[in-house]
């Protein structure tokens, strides 16, 4: 795996941690095109994305794209255009902001996606978190799922897949590096919602693997759409180990399941460092 580095994931977080703490509060609302902007589902890995989106694809109005990489290709455009300073932004003429809303929508089109008529299309990749301000940029009417679980969870679970080695995925072959790395993504995403105004709804995967209907009648509110009784399938949980062909999973991705919550008990020995250094997020997302 040579040429893997997970110091170089760690640079992408710090650099617009560095960016949005100089930053001034912001809401991006100007309105360059009729085109709809994107839902985005984001989180950290293994926080319930893939049940979200195994429930969410049975509505007939939404349509889930599996982690494709249409955000980081775009951004890719976006720091040529930016010299890779990210305080450029700010300063990027309309013409350039149509440019890439084009390049995004464009790139997205050659998936041939089914239902691509659906009035919801949601990009899911966990990891997009950590580019909220440069999406809001470019789409500045987009929402965001914020999917949450339990840290301590989070991390086992985490350290425990088998994920597809990458510069990001590389921080969870220790338990201490992916407590490093949920820590830094976290305080990167408080960070963006205390300068900019998100429009964002948090989903907890305690309360799907629960089924607490409550829980998915607000976030159908939120997308806008109307409630479709297919969301609340028994089959859904029944059947939900499904084959994940996405760049993440080296193998098939196993589903999390009830008996997955508060799972990290098993491991409080191996995990006493890490608990501590958890616990502020444990009462952050309020889980104490």
């Amino acid at each position: 795996n040579s040429g893997i580095n997970k110091e170089n994931f760690l640079k992408k977080i710090l650099d617009r941690k560095i960016f949005i703490e100089k930053e001034k509060q912001h809401k991006f609302t100007k309105k360059l095109d009729e085109k709809k902007d994107p839902v985005f589902m984001i989180g950290f890995p293994r926080s319930g994305t893939t049940l979200l989106d195994t429930i969410l694809s049975n509505h007939p109005d939404i349509f889930v794209i599996e982690e494709r990489p249409l955000v980081e290709n775009t951004i890719s455009l976006l720091n040529i255009k930016t010299g890779n300073n990210l305080e450029k932004i700010n300063f990027l003429k309309d013409g350039e902001i149509l440019e890439l809303r084009n390049f995004y929508f464009l790139e997205r089109e050659k998936l041939n996606l089914k239902k691509n008529n659906s009035k919801i299309i949601i990009d899911k990749m966990p990891l997009n978190i950590i580019y909220a301000a440069e999406i809001l940029r470019i789409f500045p009417n987009s929402k965001f799922i914020l999917s949450l679980r339990n840290p301590l969870d989070v991390v086992i679970s985490c350290f425990f897949q088998n994920f597809k080695l990458n510069d990001a995925m590389a921080n969870f072959l220790t338990l201490n590096d992916t407590t490093n790395l949920y820590s830094k993504v976290m305080d990167l995403w408080v960070n963006y919602t205390s300068k900019l105004e998100i429009n964002y709804h948090s989903v907890k995967y305690e309360s799907l693997v629960t089924k607490n209907q409550e829980t998915l009648e607000n976030l159908i509110k939120f997308l806008e759409i109307d409630w479709n009784e297919s969301l609340f399938n028994k089959d859904i949980y029944k059947n939900s180990e499904r084959l994940i062909s996405t760049p993440s999973y080296q193998q098939v991705n196993k589903p999390i399941y009830l008996e997955s919550i508060n799972r990290w008990k098993n491991y409080k020995n191996q995990l006493s460092a890490d608990v501590k250094r958890l616990e502020p997020w444990v009462r952050v997302f309020d889980y104490a």
